[in-house]
């Protein structure tokens, strides 16, 4: 084992460190990694909120209409039975 001189020790030191900055280096690629991901998947789930509030909409204007057309059809029925002498 080699005795401990300050250059040693130094040398030492520069390689721990240099470890450490390519730790450090990798976690924070991977992190930027990550939030584009995460930002990836905010805006889809921003995008599929929109088409679920047009769906919604889309599907109460079709009842509306559908319950307008039944009340429409419902009531020239009754005032065509009504001129026919049938109701």
């Amino acid at each position: 084992m080699e005795p401990l001189t300050t250059d040693s020790v130094l040398m030492d030191v520069r390689d721990r460190l240099a470890r450490i900055e390519v730790k450090i280096d990798f976690a924070a690629e991977r992190a930027t990694k990550l939030e584009a991901a995460v930002e990836k998947h905010d805006l889809r789930l921003d995008e599929l909120e929109e088409a679920q509030i047009a769906q919604r909409t889309f599907v109460k204007l079709v009842g509306f209409a559908a319950t307008a057309i039944a009340g429409i059809i419902g009531m020239l029925g009754d005032r065509l039975l009504s001129a026919l002498g049938i109701h």
